[in-house]
C-alpha cells in the first residue's frame, strides 16, 4: 500500500461523494481522483519518475491537493512548501532535496524571479494559475490509465522541511509506511468515518495541515480547507454552513477563541477539537 492507495480506494468506495470544499468550489472523489491522476501523467510526461522530487509552493486550494496526489501517483516524492517561503529559503530547499519540478503559482513565481536559474537540477516550472492541466473549465470525463510508478511501502513520500530557526532547514524523510501508520493511529483515535467533515485552516505545507488532507482522504471523509485563520467570522460561519465535525488548532488558534466572545455560535455537529 502507497499514500495515493487513499484517494484512490475512497473514489473507489464513494465516488460521488464531496471530497473538497474550498470557498465555493466543492469536488467529488472522483473528480479529484481523475484531475490527479491527468495530472500525474502530465508529469510523467515532464521526465518525472520514482524517486523524483516535485515540490508545491502554494496556498490552501483544491490545486494544492491535487498535486500532492498527482506527484505520488506518478511515484515521487512531494515537498509541501509554504506559501510564504523567501526566495533564498526556497532556492536552498529546491537545491538540497535535488528538486526536478516546481508547482506553484505566477505570483509567488514573480517574486522568485532568479530561482529557476539557482536551481542546479530543476528542470520544469508548472503554474496552477496559468498552465492548461490546472485552469481547463472541464475535468475529464473519464479517468486516466495508472502511472506505472512502481513504488513500494518502504520509498520516500515526503520529505518536509523545517523551519531553519536554528540553522539551514532540515529534510525529515517520510515513507510511505511511516506516513501510512501515523495517518492510521491518528484516524483511529479520532475515530474518523466518512460522515466526518473536517475544516482545515493550517497551511498543507505544514505536517499538522497535511495530516488533516492525508487523514480525511483515509478515511473518506470531507475536507474544507480555508487558507488562514485570520478572518474568524469566516471560520465561524464555515464550521456552521458545512456542519463540521472535527477542527484541529494550534496553540495559536486556541488565544484567538479565547480573546473572543462565541456564544452565538451553536456548533451542534463539532465532534471534536483537536490540538498539535
Amino acid at each position: 500500500m502507497t499514500v495515493s492507495d487513499f484517494l484512490k480506494d475512497s473514489a473507489r468506495a464513494y465516488p460521488e461523494k464531496v471530497a473538497l470544499i474550498c470557498g465555493s468550489r466543492r469536488f467529488t472523489y472522483r473528480q479529484v481522483d481523475q484531475w490527479s491522476s491527468h495530472l500525474a501523467h502530465f508529469l510523467a510526461g515532464r521526465g518525472v519518475q520514482r524517486g523524483d522530487r516535485v515540490a508545491v509552493q502554494l496556498e490552501n486550494s483544491v490545486e494544492a491537493a491535487v498535486s500532492v496526489f498527482a506527484i505520488l501517483k506518478a511515484g515521487a516524492v512531494f515537498l509541501p512548501i509554504h506559501p510564504s517561503t523567501k526566495e533564498e529559503k526556497l532556492a536552498y530547499i529546491l537545491n538540497d532535496c535535488g528538486a526536478i519540478g516546481f508547482i506553484t503559482d505566477s505570483t509567488r513565481m514573480s517574486r522568485s524571479t532568479t530561482t529557476s536559474a539557482r536551481v542546479a537540477k530543476l528542470q520544469f516550472v508548472i503554474l496552477a494559475d496559468a498552465d492548461p492541466v490546472f485552469t481547463a473549465t472541464d475535468l475529464p470525463d473519464s479517468p486516466a490509465a495508472p502511472v506505472q510508478n512502481r513504488c513500494i511501502d518502504i520509498d520516500l513520500a515526503t520529505l518536509v522541511y523545517t523551519s531553519g530557526t536554528t540553522g539551514k532547514p532540515k529534510g525529515v524523510m517520510l515513507t510511505h509506511r511511516s506516513v501510512i501508520s501515523a495517518v492510521t493511529s491518528t484516524s483511529e483515535y479520532l475515530e474518523n468515518t466518512p460522515q466526518d467533515v473536517v475544516l482545515c485552516a493550517l497551511p498543507l505545507s505544514f505536517n499538522y495541515g497535511l495530516d488533516q488532507l492525508l487523514m480525511t482522504f483515509k478515511t473518506a471523509g470531507t475536507l474544507v480547507l480555508e487558507r488562514s485563520f485570520t478572518y474568524l467570522h469566516t471560520i465561524m460561519e464555515s464550521l456552521l454552513r458545512e456542519n463540521v465535525t472535527g477542527l484541529p488548532l494550534v496553540p495559536a488558534m486556541v488565544a484567538i477563541l479565547l480573546q473572543r466572545d462565541l456564544s452565538r455560535w451553536k456548533l451542534p455537529a463539532l465532534r471534536y477539537i483537536s490540538n498539535a
